[in-house]
């Protein structure tokens, strides 16, 4: 059953893939998902669920806008929402329509400690917004004043879609690493077609993204003495939101 207690809205989104990967996004915390449909993205998603400009401006709830804006306070130190509220992130290139930053309770920011690259796909920053927004692990952040010193080592593990794979990196980049290695089994980065190379690059923002990317193949292990973390939808574990 979705959860009352909030609901993540798209305004003016129009890359059907990321529309797809927010819907994804909401369900894992139990919200609904909506978009207001400025961008036509109707017409390739049949099914999508929206919302008009009226009854998102004065709908009961408050309005969360994620954008940095300016005067945005960060996402790590902002209360949980309160019921009903709706989550709003913004269209891929233009952010959030003025009219939403003028009616929202709040405006908050993701900060981005990386070098060059300093904005995450749509859905990932709605992921970020949602976990510290609906209070999903007790509101810890880090506080250590230098976390690049122990920022743990980052494998991605087969990515399947080069677009996939290039916004992970631009992720990794914008939140402050140096270095990822890729096991690259699916030949989505390393040695792939032209076309395919230029799309991946580009989700990667490589023109400006300083990350160094790092071919790992069946030798590659974790640093010595530390645990390793595995992440995904589809092995036996915990989910990242429960407290722990």
């Amino acid at each position: 059953m979705l959860s009352p207690r909030a609901r993540l809205v798209g305004d003016g989104v129009e890359n059907p893939a990321n529309a797809r990967a927010l819907a994804e996004a909401a369900r894992m915390f139990a919200v609904p998902c909506t978009f207001r449909d400025s961008r036509g993205l109707a017409e390739h998603l049949p099914d999508l669920s929206t919302v008009d400009t009226a009854a998102l401006l004065t709908g009961a709830g408050p309005l969360i806008a994620v954008d940095n804006a300016p005067g945005a306070e960060s996402v790590y130190r902002a209360g949980p929402v309160r019921a009903g509220a709706s989550v709003v992130v913004g269209n891929e290139r233009r952010g959030i329509r003025p009219d939403v930053l003028r009616a929202a309770a709040k405006t908050v920011q993701i900060p981005m400690p990386g070098r060059g690259v300093n904005t995450l796909n749509v859905a990932t920053a709605a992921a970020v917004a949602l976990y510290y927004l609906l209070d999903a692990h007790g509101r810890r952040q880090a506080r250590a004043p230098r976390p690049e010193s122990h920022r743990p080592a980052v494998l991605l593990a087969a990515p399947r879609d080069h677009v996939e794979a290039g916004s992970s990196l631009r992720s990794a980049a914008a939140f402050g690493w140096q270095s990822v290695a890729v096991d690259d089994r699916e030949k989505v980065w390393f040695g792939t077609p032209r076309p395919i190379r230029t799309e991946a690059r580009a989700a990667a923002r490589s023109h400006r993204n300083p990350l160094r990317v790092v071919p790992a193949g069946d030798a590659w292990s974790p640093p010595p003495g530390g645990r390793v973390v595995v992440c995904a939808p589809d092995v036996d574990g915990p989910p990242c939101t429960a407290p722990s």
